[in-house]
C-alpha cells in the first residue's frame, strides 16, 4: 500500500518525538526509538488499513519507549543522574534544583519500567500526553471508569516504588500501628 511518507511524517513526527524525548530523556534513545516508531508504523500498514496513523503511531511510540526503559533499567543497577544533570542544567534557575529534576525524572522512568505495561501506559497517556479518561478509554477499548481505576493503581504503585527507593528501610506494604 502506498502512502505518503512524507506527509505522514510532518504531520505526525513531532508528536511521536516528544512522547519518546519526554519519556526516554536520552536524545540518542529517543532517535532510536523514534526510528522504530515509523519502521513498525510501515510494516503494519504494508499488512493491514490504517484508520487513524495518529492513534497507531502514538501507541506504538509509548509502547517502544517503555518497552526500551524496562531494558535500560533492566540491565543497570544504577543511573548516571550526573550526566542527565549536565544536560538540563541550563533549563533550570539553579544547578541544584537541575540536579534534584534530573534524578526525580530518572526515578520516575525506573519506577514505569516497574509497573505493568497497561499501568505505565495510562499513566503516560494521562500525564505525558495529556489525554482525558475519555480519549484513554477509546484508545485502549475500555471505559472511563476503567481507566480511573488503572490510573489509581498506577499512582499507587508508582508513589510507593518512589517512596521506597527515596528510603530503602521502608516496604511497599503500608504497615498498620
Amino acid at each position: 500500500m502506498d502512502h505518503d511518507w512524507q506527509q505522514i511524517l510532518s504531520e505526525h513526527g513531532p508528536i511521536v518525538w516528544r512522547t519518546v524525548r519526554c519519556l526516554l530523556g536520552n536524545e540518542a534513545d529517543a532517535r532510536d526509538c523514534y526510528q522504530t516508531v515509523f519502521l513498525e508504523g510501515y510494516q503494519f500498514s504494508q499488512t493491514k488499513k490504517v484508520k487513524d496513523w495518529s492513534k497507531l503511531l502514538k501507541r506504538i511510540a509509548r509502547m517502544r519507549a517503555l518497552d526500551l526503559l524496562r531494558k535500560k533499567y533492566r540491565q543497570a543497577a544504577h543511573v548516571d543522574s550526573e550526566a542527565m544533570a549536565e544536560e538540563t542544567v541550563s533549563r533550570f534557575p539553579s544547578p541544584e534544583q537541575a540536579l534534584e529534576t534530573t534524578e526525580l525524572t530518572e526515578r520516575l522512568r525506573s519506577c514505569l519500567a516497574q509497573i505493568s505495561p497497561q499501568q505505565a501506559t495510562a499513566f503516560v497517556m494521562r500525564h505525558i500526553d495529556q489525554l482525558s479518561y475519555d480519549q484513554i478509554a477509546q484508545q485502549t477499548d475500555s471505559n472511563p471508569n476503567a481507566v480511573g481505576a488503572l490510573l489509581n493503581r498506577a499512582k499507587h504503585q508508582l508513589r510507593n516504588l518512589l517512596e521506597a527507593e527515596a528510603d530503602p528501610t521502608l516496604s511497599t506494604q503500608e504497615e498498620s500501628p
